[in-house]
């Protein structure tokens, strides 16, 4: 009793976006291709959640500590997909950081206070394929269809693109306190690993349905 506070915070959130991924292909085109009939629309619904968890505690009269964790994970799959590009070129998009903080407040006497803060990040987002995702190069039909593997301008709508993000943080403020004057020292330290990966993309680009199957039957090649 009036030493420790503590606060849970949760939420979830679903949202069908599925409205704005129409599949718009012809049918007949479709299968001309050879490609796996294709639904009215990418079955894109994400799913985000988020948490937090905050913790106060008096210790005694000259040390308060101060603790949070925040959680955050995201799930949107089906990126991509609609209008003439067919599932195939869709992958799922995965996105989720943890966040942990801690902070000590202590006082010695009636003019000394020092806050120590220690902290660490970490977020992990990747394009995986899915069930319906294709492989191999990405084939476009210019304005008819797309399928193949999934493609993206940027590598993040690729199959297989990976961000990784790592954050430590160390900060300690003193303070001295003298009469009319105050006096500040301390040190912010911080440490951040960042590595990305965006995976080879590699895209074909025909005139029309005809000129596609040619170039698969080897007919027309190039």
């Amino acid at each position: 009793k009036n030493k420790l506070f503590f606060y849970v915070g949760a939420e979830r959130t679903r949202r069908d976006l599925s409205a704005n991924s129409l599949i718009t292909v012809d049918p007949a085109i479709v299968a001309s291709v050879g490609v796996a009939p294709q639904p009215t629309a990418a079955p894109n619904v994400q799913t985000a959640k988020f948490l937090i968890i905050k913790g106060d505690y008096q210790i005694n009269n000259s040390h308060r500590m101060t603790a949070r964790w925040v959680n955050f994970k995201n799930d949107a799959p089906y990126n991509s997909g609609g209008g003439t590009n067919t599932l195939e070129r869709a992958t799922d998009f995965l996105d989720a950081m943890d966040s942990y903080a801690g902070q000590l407040i202590s006082t010695f006497g009636s003019n000394l206070l020092n806050e120590l803060r220690v902290q660490y990040a970490d977020r992990h987002q990747q394009s995986v394929a899915n069930s319906d995702s294709g492989s191999g190069p990405a084939v476009t039909v210019t304005g008819v269809i797309g399928f193949g593997g999934p493609w993206g301008g940027t590598g993040q709508g690729n199959a297989g693109f990976d961000f990784k993000q790592q954050i430590w943080q160390v900060v300690d403020n003193f303070t001295i306190v003298r009469g009319k004057h105050s006096y500040k020292t301390g040190f912010d330290w911080q440490h951040i690993y960042d590595a990305r990966v965006a995976a080879p993309q590699f895209s074909y680009s025909f005139p029309s349905v005809t000129a596609y199957n040619a170039a698969k039957a080897g007919i027309a090649p190039f």
